[in-house]
């Protein structure tokens, strides 16, 4: 029999705050884990709305991929107006050199398109031209055709 009990409630006072611990996430690994469920929800699940859900729980200024996901979202589910304020956003926060740059400004440029603001879709998509976007200059090719056929219906 053990005589001294408060050296026993010390022990198991310890080892619970130990189990505790043990079994508290940070911060940071609630983060982490929210920000694989966005990533496999946006490209394993092509699941988008759930990608804007998830990504309204996180603080994006700290995250760019995911602010970059959820603009990518919001331009697949049709919400044109709340994807290029992001886009515009990120194309603020990122430099040239970035490896997302050519692909904000191509997504830019279709916003603007999409819009009929031909002047500019076509910024944009010179922009993303330079950035080495494999799309761009098909974009570009685009345009021409489209100023082309405008042109050519105005000479009518």
């Amino acid at each position: 029999m053990i005589k001294n009990y408060g050296v026993c409630k010390f022990i198991i006072a310890i080892i619970i705050g130990f189990m505790f611990f043990a079994c508290n996430k940070t911060g940071k690994q609630v983060e982490e884990e929210k920000l694989n469920e966005i990533w496999s929800a946006y490209k394993e699940d092509k699941d988008y709305s759930k990608v804007i859900s998830l990504c309204s729980q996180l603080d994006l200024s700290k995250y760019t991929e995911a602010k970059l996901i959820l603009a990518d979202s919001y331009f697949v589910t049709g919400r044109g107006d709340e994807a290029s304020a992001l886009f515009l956003e990120l194309y603020k926060e990122i430099k040239a050199t970035d490896e997302n740059y050519g692909l904000v400004v191509n997504k830019l440029g279709i916003y603007y398109a999409d819009k009929k603001d031909w002047d500019n879709a076509r910024i944009y998509f010179a922009k993303a031209k330079a950035a080495g976007h494999p799309d761009a200059e098909r974009n570009l090719q685009l345009m021409d055709i489209k100023e082309k056929e405008n042109a050519e219906k105005g000479s009518e």
